[in-house]
């Protein structure tokens, strides 16, 4: 009867272990999709930067090509900020990139979960396996005991 118990509360604890592992995995994946979303958000900002990047060098060699000082102290000034919008890309890309890493990371972490829920559910199949066993014995030993009785 004691290995009855103790298969019982062992297959009651790989339950929870398999029902808090399935959890954590189901929160790490929702968090890996919210760091996609998040790359691609920057993604699109980082192109939206190179544009906008590109447009403003486009605009500076247009004044570039007038031969006026105060057009030529402008095309500087929009050289800067062309550069400035290219430095904002480059830190968006940057950003992007450790988001990238952060959701591998997440997806990782979310795989070796995974593969735990499957290690605790065998385990809880194991302890059902035992329980069975267990009932099976004590049925056999009544059946016994009953048939030395007569």
């Amino acid at each position: 009867m004691f290995v009855a118990l103790t298969s019982t509360f062992v297959a009651l604890t790989s339950t929870f272990v398999a029902l808090t592992s399935t959890f954590v995995t189901v929160v790490f994946t929702f968090v890996a999709v919210a760091f996609t979303f998040v790359t691609v958000a920057f993604t699109f900002v980082t192109v939206a930067f190179t544009f906008v990047a590109v447009a403003f060098t486009f605009v500076a060699v247009a004044f570039v090509t007038v031969a006026f000082v105060t057009v030529a102290f402008v095309a500087v000034t929009f050289t800067f900020v062309a550069i400035a919008f290219t430095f904002v890309a480059v830190v968006f890309t940057f950003v992007n990139l450790v988001f990238k890493f952060v959701t591998v990371a997440f997806t990782f972490v979310t795989v070796v979960f995974t593969f735990g829920t499957l290690a605790s559910t065998a385990a809880t199949l194991a302890s059902i396996a035992s329980i069975s066993v267990t009932f099976a014995c004590v049925i056999v030993r009544i059946q016994c005991y009953l048939l030395l009785q007569f």
